[in-house]
């Protein structure tokens, strides 16, 4: 995996994504753990970015956390925010050195688009494969290929938020669905703004590519939903979230 860096992304990543629901993810997640009667115990948040999840998830449940990121820059944000009972890991999903340590994953905000292939996928299922108890459940959402291919595609996104300008370009490559992404961060200091940029890529994978994956991981598939709901899953829609249970 190479999108290790996020040096200034991570430092306004809080500012451009204030639109973002964590309570409602928060509770959806939970609810998806309790129906499997998994309400509390070690719960590891792959790819917890700065952090603002895991923050969600530390108040309205009773688990102990462990949360990991490959950037240390996105674990140095995390790491100034209350999260009680959380420790911080700096941990590659391609990599996981866990052994039967949880109850539960969840990898959420669509971290897992950013594995560049399905190799590498594979290896993170595996990972938390390796990384769960028996019986432990294993949540996460990814982008489908229509958003990448329709939303994301070659288009440009502008961003205004206080003290941060962001001008987000985006290129589309059909043959595997992958979006190279570049951003151009004009920050406010002092009436003058200064330039920083960030360059990463997120892949889509066809949701029965992500089922055999799984399925050769180990994993029982439990269910597969639309992203934030409980109805089946449908490659028609722009995100879709993956159960799965060690068996």
């Amino acid at each position: 995996m190479n999108n290790a860096g996020y040096g200034a992304f991570a430092l306004y990543y809080d500012s451009l994504t204030q639109n973002i629901d964590y309570d409602k993810i928060a509770d959806y997640y939970l609810s998806l753990f309790e129906k499997q009667g998994v309400k509390q115990g070690n719960l590891l948040d792959l790819a917890c970015g700065t952090g603002n999840l895991t923050v969600k998830l530390c108040e309205k449940s009773h688990f102990d956390f462990t949360a990991a990121d490959i950037s240390t820059d996105m674990l140095s944000m995390a790491s100034a925010k209350q999260l009680n009972n959380t420790r911080l890991l700096l941990s590659d999903m391609c990599s996981l050195y866990f052994n039967n340590e949880f109850d539960a994953v969840i990898c959420g905000l669509d971290s897992l688009n950013h594995l560049s292939d399905a190799g590498e996928l594979n290896k993170a299922f595996c990972g938390v494969f390796n990384s769960l108890k028996k019986g432990g459940i294993f949540a996460f959402d990814m982008n489908s290929v229509k958003k990448h291919r329709e939303v994301l595609g070659d288009n440009t996104f502008v961003y205004d938020v206080e003290g941060v300008f962001c001008a987000w370009q985006n290129e589309y490559f059909e043959e595997n669905n992958r979006v190279d992404i570049m951003l151009d961060l004009f920050v406010e200091k002092r009436g003058k703004y200064i330039r920083h940029q960030e360059s990463f890529s997120e892949t889509a994978y066809p949701i029965k590519l992500v089922e055999e994956l799984l399925i050769k991981s180990g994993f029982e598939i439990l269910n597969c939903y639309d992203y934030l709901t409980e109805k089946e899953a449908s490659e028609d829609n722009e995100k879709f979230v993956f159960l799965a249970r060690k068996v």
